[in-house]
């Protein structure tokens, strides 16, 4: 799932590990034209694995047409007509933001401290009957 606000994306990068008859091709979903798109393809057909990659600029692209609920629909097939067959090894897929690294709000280091005291209570709980029941719990 891409976790990124859409339009904080100004790249997308995807990588194809693998082979098909004949070769495959890789393609995104666009969601704009309801299409698929193809973002790179080979001939050649394996063995051995063939890398395709693909990158989506937002200069280019507008990168809100390919995501859709935190989705990116990729699809990989077999170039060879009447064969379906298609070896898959790896699929990557790596956004670029100019969002700023999450921080926890304060509210969450909120949660954090009081998990941390939580425990360091039932840590002191634990010794402390212990200690009381002289080790014999």
């Amino acid at each position: 799932m891409i976790n990124e606000a859409v339009w904080d994306i100004t790249q997308i990068s995807m990588l194809h590990e693998g082979y098909g008859t004949g070769g495959h091709a890789l393609y995104v979903w666009n969601y704009n034209t309801i299409s698929w798109e193809m973002v790179s393809s080979t001939t050649e057909g394996g063995p051995p694995d063939k890398i395709l990659t693909g990158i989506l600029h937002s200069d280019y692209n507008y990168i809100s047409h390919y995501i859709q609920g935190g989705y990116l629909q990729l699809l990989a097939i077999a170039n060879e007509a009447g064969s379906n067959t298609i070896y898959t090894d790896y699929v990557k897929v790596e956004t670029t933001s100019t969002a700023p690294a999450t921080v926890p709000t304060l509210s969450q280091w909120g949660m954090i401290g009081m998990a941390i005291v939580l425990a360091a209570f039932l840590v002191w709980s634990v010794r402390r009957r212990w200690v009381v029941s002289g080790g014999n719990s």
